[in-house]
């Protein structure tokens, strides 16, 4: 199920999720890309466990890691530089080798560390281009239908900076355990409808990206969200009063058609104050607030 989330600051958001991952798991997959650059320069000044951590790669351009393209570059100064103490062991990407090389050297980094089986990251945080491609994978390209490896060289990259690229592929990508997207912009309101809001198609790599454990997130900011389905937000407080020692399970979707009294399609419900499931239990006199969003 993907679970979209428009917010003011996503890469605060980012570099948060980035942060519990870490302090939670081992391995964590980097993107490239401005954004995703100032969650870095957020996570550098986080508490986390760094020791004992490793930070892998999606993709990486076929160029030396100090080359100003270089996504483990640009990392090393959003991140890792501005670390003090313990650090997390960083397998980059060997891009200066050649797509192919690179790719080879790479799998097998993954398999030394997963072993035979698609590694399963904790969290792998996407990037989103405009083409609607993700990592290196981009539309209607060979590498979008390999099922056996867990990285392949890319040749001719369908988007600047055109230089031949290495690429987690789609078998990888899904097999981690959480998914992040975070994509900001109006420019990439287009690519973000056609990734998250129709049908799996090549055309639109990312839409292509369906993790095995169902956990899938996408970060945008306002204007990168603009060509998504029109939805409403109502923010409703709800209260009831149960006799001592009652609880009651309550679920959120009835409480909330009850109180809408229409027809809507509920498709995200978020809680404030207490933590909450769904269906939860909500102890004697507790009020509990609900944001919702409620498609027409």
């Amino acid at each position: 199920m993907t679970k979209t989330l428009v917010l003011e600051d996503p890469a605060g958001a980012a570099a948060e999720r980035l942060a519990v991952a870490l302090n939670e798991g081992s391995h964590v997959v980097l993107t490239g890309g401005s954004t995703p650059r100032a969650a870095y320069e957020r996570l550098a000044s986080m508490e986390v466990e760094w020791e004992n951590r490793t930070l892998w790669f999606g993709d990486e351009r076929c160029v030396p890691p100090d080359d100003e393209r270089s996504n483990f570059g640009m990392v090393c100064k959003a991140l890792l530089d501005r670390l003090t103490g313990a650090t997390p062991a960083v397998r980059r990407m060997p891009g200066e080798l050649g797509p192919w090389k690179g790719a080879d050297a790479y799998e097998n980094d993954l398999h030394a560390a997963f072993g035979d089986e698609p590694p399963q990251f904790d969290l792998l945080l996407l990037g989103l281009g405009p083409d609607a491609h993700c990592a290196s994978l981009f539309p209607n390209q060979p590498a979008l239908d390999e099922r056996e490896r867990l990285v392949v060289g890319v040749e001719r990259p369908g988007l600047a900076p055109e230089v031949p690229r290495v690429t987690l592929t789609l078998p990888a990508i899904n097999a981690a355990t959480e998914i992040m997207f975070l994509v900001t912009g109006a420019d990439k309101a287009a690519a973000v409808a056609r990734a998250f809001a129709g049908k799996a198609d090549p055309s639109a790599p990312a839409s292509l990206v369906a993790p095995a454990s169902g956990a899938l997130t996408v970060l945008l900011d306002p204007p990168g969200s603009n060509w998504m389905p029109r939805v409403t937000q109502f923010d409703l407080s709800l209260s009831r009063t149960f006799r001592t020692r009652q609880s009651i399970v309550l679920t959120p979707q009835l409480d909330i058609f009850n109180a809408l009294n229409s027809n809507t399609a509920l498709t995200q419900v978020t809680t404030y104050g207490p933590a909450l499931g769904n269906p939860s239990t909500i102890l004697t006199g507790r009020l509990v607030r609900f944001q919702i969003k409620a498609q027409f």
